[in-house]
């Protein structure tokens, strides 16, 4: 069989195809290895890159998919989507309020907290979730490389920004399915642009390489041994919500203001002009990295002539806690491993934003004497990277392939949350993965025939404040007094899938649930994880916040055990009325520490020394 690429020459029909797509928060990008190399592949209008970008357009059947849809946002902005990838994975009460305040099309909540994206198509009333957005963009790079390549492909790895934890991966995964694909793996972006840089270079010394990765709307940032085409990534940080757009929303901001100043009129609160206004402002930043000073034709919006302009130094004044935080997470990550900036040996720039010549100037003063390597074309190398593998792990053995490997780390911390409200790191970060992991859970209430066990991703030391990834229950067990040792087992796939295990101390059985997509019912809603570093003042919150949960669960523990006394004993009336009127207070409300802390005294003073087993109890590791 042969088929036909651009310029209409023939092919043979290679023995493998799978896609490598970058599916961006503002373009995506696609790639296969055809004929012994890595093609980045070209859409319908002939760019290398397409907006990710989905509109629903009256007079259309079907709604429109990458540059069509870009070229429509200003005229029908409540129906054109983007900023899928800043949705995916999250429940709607931890979107971001400046994002929702920024989007002109409806974004709602629906049942258990889920996103829903409305539009009107053809006088119709849609709703879609933020992953089917993210499929039809999946779709169009599907579709696209099946026009180059002449023939289906069904397989692919598709990129996701490095700190996105394991809802959003799945999220990712889920929208690949969706797209009629068998996603084989989810790959952080900045190590599929560290395979890129192995197979430019195929040094056969082992070279220690930071990959500063700013894209449209997430920064990523990864340390990395490369040697041959094997990457064995350090240490991962960055941030999932920081990225170009909010660069451009920065200048999008300061000329809108000035528009106001000058005129009177406010640009920002119609949603078209604003939309018009935003494409502008991403153009001027780009002009801004090739001089000094650049300006916008506002005539379009207002109707008249007014002189907009803004130099480098400005904008850089403007976006400069942006770039500081991008900083702070590299030294993070070089912090998260103990090594020193001079042990860098190459700095490599991934993503359209490292263009901006203040990256440059602070990677420079950064890593000073270390080179920083612009030679990947910035907007492809993830996606080039992310071919190479999908094509070695679809079964391609071509020497051209041969020893193609990316070996990752797990991005975020995994544990268990405690019954004080504490969270226990089972799987710290940056750990190698694949890794399975186990530890003794022990029951904390007499009687205890069920034990649940809360599985968190996050670095905070308060099990609530990381992302709730899900729960597994262990039933029938052996109603004994507190103590009971229960083995538990967290596993973690090459791909970033967690397994739950737990073996029932009678039977010795295993079993459990792994995290597979964000609709798996064995397990409850996924909330993002926290920042990338745990800061000082979270340190300090979180301490107060386990001295308060730690009262209020010594508290609940007394409660417990008086009430299992209650079979047995006859105890006084003022005794039964106290825990009752407890009980009560208890479930109307969260309390401060001393309140809880007033409250266990008062009952201790009724019953003098039935305190002291829940206090032991409560002091106890829930997990050794």
């Amino acid at each position: 069989m042969t088929c036909r690429c651009r310029g209409g020459t023939a092919m043979a029909h290679p023995r493998v195809a799978a896609l490598g797509i970058d599916l961006g928060t503002t373009y995506s990008c696609v790639a296969v290895v055809l004929n012994g190399k890595v093609e980045v592949v070209a859409n319908d209008f002939g760019a290398r890159t397409t907006p990710s970008v989905v509109g629903f357009i009256d007079g259309e059947e079907a709604e429109l998919v990458g540059d069509a849809a870009a070229s429509q946002a200003h005229r029908n902005p409540e129906n054109v989507v983007w900023d899928a990838k800043r949705m995916v994975g999250r429940p709607f009460s931890r979107l971001q309020p400046d994002d929702v305040a920024r989007w002109p099309f409806s974004v709602a909540a629906a049942d258990k907290d889920k996103i829903l994206i409305r539009v009107t198509h053809n006088d119709i009333s849609k709703s879609f979730s933020p992953e089917e957005i993210s499929a039809k963009v999946v779709k169009k790079m599907k579709d696209v490389s099946e026009a180059f390549l002449g023939y289906p492909v069904n397989q692919a790895v598709i990129t996701v920004p490095a700190y996105f934890n394991s809802a959003q991966r799945a999220a990712t995964r889920k929208a690949g399915a969706l797209a009629g694909l068998t996603v084989h793996r989810t790959v952080p972006e900045p190590s599929a642009a560290a395979l890129a840089y192995a197979m430019q270079q195929m040094s056969n010394t082992t070279r220690r390489v930071l990959v500063y990765d700013l894209g449209g709307g997430t920064f990523d940032v990864t340390v990395a041994n490369v040697r041959g085409c094997l990457v064995t990534v350090r240490a991962v940080g960055g941030d999932s919500h920081l990225g170009g757009q909010d660069f451009d929303n920065r200048i999008f901001d300061h000329i809108a203001k000035e528009i106001e100043r000058k005129t009177g009129r406010q640009v920002a609160g119609n949603p078209r002009k604003a939309r018009r206004l935003l494409t502008m402002c991403e153009r001027l930043k780009q002009d801004l990295s090739a001089v000094t000073r650049a300006e916008l034709d506002v005539l379009p919006l207002i109707g008249e002539e007014l002189p907009i302009a803004m130099t480098r130094a400005k904008f850089e004044d403007l976006t400069r806690d942006l770039l500081n935080r991008t900083r702070d997470a590299v030294a993070d990550v070089l912090q998260s491993i103990n090594m020193d900036v001079d042990a860098i040996d190459e700095v490599v720039l991934v993503g359209g934003s490292t263009r901006m010549p203040a990256v440059h100037r602070l990677l420079a003063d950064f890593f000073p004497g270390t080179n920083i390597n612009k030679s990947l074309n910035p907007d492809e190398a993830v996606a080039y990277g992310a071919a190479a593998l999908a094509a070695r792990l679809a079964g391609d053995r071509t020497q051209y392939l041969a020893g193609v490997l990316v070996n990752d780390v797990t991005p975020i911390s995994f544990g268990l949350g405690e019954e004080d409200g504490g969270f226990s790191v089972l799987i710290p970060r940056n750990t190698p993965i694949p890794f399975s992991c186990s530890r003794l859970y022990l029951t904390v209430y007499d009687h205890q025939d069920v034990l649940s066990l809360k599985v968190y991703q996050g670095e905070r030391t308060v099990a609530s404040r990381n992302a709730f990834i899900g729960e597994y229950r262990v039933e029938d067990l052996p109603r004994r007094e507190a103590g009971l040792e229960v083995e538990v087992r967290l596993s973690i796939d090459s791909d970033g899938v967690l397994t739950v295990e737990a073996r029932h101390p009678v039977t010795r059985v295993w079993g459990g649930c792994t995290v597979q997509t964000v609709d798996c019912t064995a397990f409850g809603e996924q909330v993002p994880a926290g920042t990338p570093e745990v800061k000082a003042d979270d340190e300090v919150t979180d301490r107060h916040e386990l001295a308060r949960l730690g009262a209020r669960f010594r508290l609940s523990k007394y409660l417990h055990d008086l009430a299992e006394r209650r079979d047995t004993d006859d105890l006084p009336i003022a005794v039964v009325n106290e825990i009752k009127a407890t009980q009560t207070w208890m479930d109307a409300g969260q309390y401060s520490k001393k309140d809880y802390v007033t409250k266990f005294a008062a009952l201790r003073r009724l019953l003098p020394g039935s305190g002291r087993r829940a206090a032991a109890i409560a002091n106890k590791k829930f997990i050794k």
